[in-house]
């Protein structure tokens, strides 16, 4: 993992950026010694759910019953 100081990366935040996002190496950040932040990707940190978690929770939300409650009905004129 490349690590900047917080100087560095004002004058390479372009080229980080790019490493993080289109490498997905991550860069540490240090300020006068500390190193407590990190450059992440999103999709790293957070992922997309799969079709079976979709699948869970849309069961437990009751979207695949059959009769849906309160529904609305329309007439034709």
């Amino acid at each position: 993992m490349k690590t900047y100081t917080s100087t560095e990366i004002r004058k390479k935040f372009s080229d980080a950026y790019h490493s993080v996002r289109y490498c997905g190496e991550p860069i540490k950040i240090s300020h006068h010694g500390d190193e407590s932040v990190i450059m992440l990707r999103v999709s790293d940190v957070y992922s997309e759910p799969t079709v079976s978690e979709l699948y869970k929770t849309a069961s437990k939300s009751g979207a695949f019953a059959e009769e849906v409650p309160n529904s609305i009905t329309y007439e034709e004129k």
